[in-house]
């Protein structure tokens, strides 16, 4: 007869043995309780990334830890308004993901389920090789080019995922409600026109890297809010000065990048490669044409290319009065 206690040590036992099949584990510092690493896998399970054991560090140091891996020295976790939670990489076997650990501990079990299925949509997509590594010549032959479709490429990545965890019945990202909007539209401004004046854009490779930057993250913004939110993030109870800047940085942009991102497949769906290369190249138009409305051009020359600011003085005078008066306004 086997008893009661040794059946549980079993299932004990072979629950533990599932959990190494779902992902392999590595902790660097306090980590995280069984809830919180129970949310995890059922984040990854529930978007499909668990056919193959899925690396995961939670660790108290992400940028040091993304930065180690990568070898990228300059990686910062600060997106837009928001903290960077989890960052999946690929490598040369899969990809793995690293977890913010101290931005986990102060969230619920949901909101942890919920980062882990979207980074889960990117070990899918790295998996399929439908990224736009091996696709530089899709660019043409200038860097800047190269740049753009790669901030474009990033984008359509973050939509197809978003649009996945929207068929799974997830919620909106959080970063795209109404109580994010008004900040992430005075940071839009903000860091733009801090590119501007900051001295150190006496550089052109500065100043093109800093304008670049926020461009980036702005893109990956409408791509969160655009499976949810067909008419753009929500914005009626936003004060005029973020609805303005709205409008003057992206406005009918929002539906013109739509267009393209609604006959995408999501990250459960695998993209034949002469779809996929054609989203990369109208992907590249897009953010050609929301860096114009951002203020800035890239043009070629023979062997190099420049990068300008553009627009009148006029729009310009009315972007900085807005930033005044929304730091006026936080400062009452």
């Amino acid at each position: 007869m086997v008893s009661h206690l040794a059946c549980a040590f079993h299932l004990d036992e072979y629950l533990g043995l599932m959990k190494e099949m779902l992902m392999h584990l590595t902790t660097e510092g306090a980590g995280l309780d069984s809830s919180q690493l129970d949310a995890i896998e059922t984040g990854l399970v529930a978007i499909g990334a668990t056919q193959d054991s899925v690396e995961v560090i939670v660790t108290d140091n992400l940028v040091t830890k993304v930065r180690e891996i990568t070898g990228d020295p300059d990686y910062v976790a600060v997106r837009g308004s928001g903290v960077v939670g989890a960052k999946t990489i690929p490598t040369a076997n899969d990809s793995v993901i690293v977890l913010n650990a101290p931005e986990f501990r102060r969230r619920e079990a949901e909101d942890l389920e919920r980062i882990l299925a979207h980074e889960g949509g990117h070990v899918l997509l790295n998996r399929r090789g439908e990224t736009v590594t091996g696709r530089r010549h899709l660019a043409g032959g200038s860097e800047w080019q190269w740049i753009l479709l790669c901030v474009g490429a990033l984008a359509l990545d973050e939509y197809r995922i978003e649009r996945a965890l929207a068929e799974l019945g997830y919620a909106p990202p959080e970063s795209c409600d109404l109580d994010h909007f008004e900040p992430t539209m005075f940071m839009v401004n903000g860091e733009i026109l801090n590119a501007c004046v900051d001295p150190r854009s006496d550089d052109p490779q500065f100043f093109m890297q800093q304008v670049i930057r926020t461009q980036d993250w702005l893109s990956k913004y409408l791509a969160y809010a655009a499976p949810f939110y067909p008419d753009g993030p929500p914005q009626a109870q936003a004060s005029d000065l973020a609805r303005a800047t709205w409008n003057d940085y992206v406005g009918d942009h929002w539906y013109e990048r739509t267009k393209l991102y609604s006959a995408l497949p999501s990250a459960r769906e695998p993209m034949p490669n002469p779809q996929f290369d054609t989203a990369l190249r109208q992907g590249l138009d897009l953010e050609i044409a929301l860096l114009k409305l951002l203020g800035f051009e890239f043009t070629t020359e023979p062997n190099s290319y420049s990068f300008w600011r553009r627009g009148s003085d006029a729009q310009w005078t009315r972007r900085e009065a807005r930033f005044r008066k929304a730091v006026d306004g936080n400062a009452a």
